[in-house]
């Protein structure tokens, strides 16, 4: 792999910082019930900061093309979902709903992901919240079968804790 000497700028610093604080926000709030208009502040937020990161370091998808194939094939998907809505369709409403919805915010995550990597890489400093962020959520997980458990007086039956481990809390 090539050594890649990445600049870095005051700028660049800031809107790096920015995207990991919102992605840091994202992870830890994401299991907490009632904040999706939350969720898409901070998905919105992590988004426009990562589009700032990805145009101060265009260089690097220029210099290492290596890099950019995985991104190329992964951006296919979206434009998979753009033909099957057009072509393949058989209820063009619905599609477009889901679209509208999922399929924008998956897009946001993506370029999000994409500038959380690049800052990652160029600012090291930024791993230790990025994996405090990782780890915390699982624990909150845990902290809220807790505190449910002790809401209703009695520890919930083992398998609710399934529920606060892996269901998607949608409100």
């Amino acid at each position: 792999m090539q050594s890649i000497a990445i600049k870095q700028t005051k700028n660049d610093r800031v809107w790096a910082y920015t995207t990991m604080a919102a992605v840091f926000a994202l992870l830890f709030i994401w299991v907490v019930p009632n904040t999706i208009a939350l969720r898409h502040v901070l998905l919105v937020v992590a988004f426009l900061a990562s589009l700032m990161v990805i145009k101060a370091n265009a260089e690097l998808f220029i210099r290492v093309k290596a890099a950019i194939f995985p991104l190329a094939v992964l951006s296919l998907l979206f434009v998979w979902v753009g033909i099957h809505y057009v072509f393949f369709s058989l209820n063009p409403e619905l599609e477009l709903k889901e679209i509208s919805s999922l399929w924008v915010r998956t897009f946001l995550g993506f370029v999000a992901a994409i500038g959380l990597g690049i800052s990652l890489r160029k600012y090291p400093e930024l791993m230790k919240f990025f994996y405090i962020a990782v780890f915390l959520t699982p624990i909150l997980n845990v902290g809220s079968y807790f505190y449910a458990s002790y809401l209703k007086g009695v520890f919930l039956p083992p398998g609710a804790i399934i529920f606060f481990l892996f269901a998607k809390i949608e409100t």
